[in-house]
């Protein structure tokens, strides 16, 4: 039993991991990671230190990272039990980053830090939290102070209403095979807002916050070739639900500030 995935989200990474092993290792870095040399050029920042790299899947950026980066220690974290024996052992050994890379199978709610780590690692991962404030939370208090949050997350617009977000759950989609109910697997998609909310609460402070523009190499350029062909009305555009319409595609960074929070607006927060 997996205590960390309700049974739909283990169905569905099991899938998705089953697809990860077929590929080969050499194949299995994304454009994410240049999220890293964004981050350098615009705020001269770079991954150093002991490192978090929440919800990793196939472990990209964990092992991307020990090859280029060269920080101390890498943490490949997942909830997928088969991630950590099986998916991520085989490609980081085959990338020779295993005195860097320790896989380690934790909820990033509950991570089993405290003011360890330099910097957290978060593509994709953020928003299949149950409880955004509880990650943040988690996440704050693993950081060491100066420590920073990068993430790179889909979100929703803050004019996103409830009913846009029950319509979302309440839907049924089939992904890699399997027809699952919105509901009833932990993919949120929160609201701008409320990453800055949560993590401004957490003790975590937006630095900054930008659009991730997926240009380089090219898949880069034919996803900015459909957009704009569907922009012009040339061709449909082929995302299926409301939500899928409404995401945009954000790196956010935080760090970690003197203080735990502020608590101005909501009180019963205070710890």
């Amino acid at each position: 039993m997996n205590e960390f995935m309700n049974e739909s989200d283990q169905k569905l990474h099991r899938e998705i991991h089953k697809q990860m092993m077929a590929i080969s290792p050499e194949n299995i870095f994304s454009p994410r990671v240049n999220v890293f040399k964004e981050l350098e050029k615009k705020l001269d920042l770079k991954v150093s230190g002991t490192v978090a790299d929440i919800g990793c899947g196939n472990g990209y950026a964990s092992i991307w990272m020990a090859k280029f980066l060269k920080p101390e220690m890498v943490f490949a974290i997942e909830a997928s039990e088969m991630a950590v024996k099986e998916l991520l052992p085989r490609n980081i050994v085959h990338h020779h980053v295993e005195n860097k890379v320790k896989p380690l199978h934790a909820s990033f709610d509950s991570l089993p830090f405290v003011k360890e780590i330099d910097f957290v690692i978060s593509f994709g991962a953020l928003h299949h939290s149950r409880c955004l404030l509880s990650t943040m939370m988690s996440v704050s208090k693993s950081l060491k102070q100066g420590g920073y949050l990068i993430a790179q997350e889909p979100v929703m617009p803050n004019t996103t209403s409830n009913t846009d977000y029950i319509n979302k759950y309440n839907s049924v989609e089939t992904m890699h095979g399997l027809r699952i109910k919105n509901g009833e697997r932990y993919d949120c998609f929160f609201r701008e807002a409320e990453y800055i909310t949560a993590a401004s609460f957490s003790g975590l402070d937006l630095i900054y916050y930008d659009d991730f523009r997926q240009t380089r190499g090219l898949t880069g350029i034919k996803v900015a070739l459909r957009n704009l062909l569907t922009a012009l009305g040339l061709i449909q555009d082929q995302r299926k639900y409301s939500y899928q319409k409404m995401l945009m595609k954000k790196i956010i960074v935080f760090k970690k500030s003197e203080v735990d929070y502020i608590p101005h607006l909501w009180s019963p927060l205070a710890k």
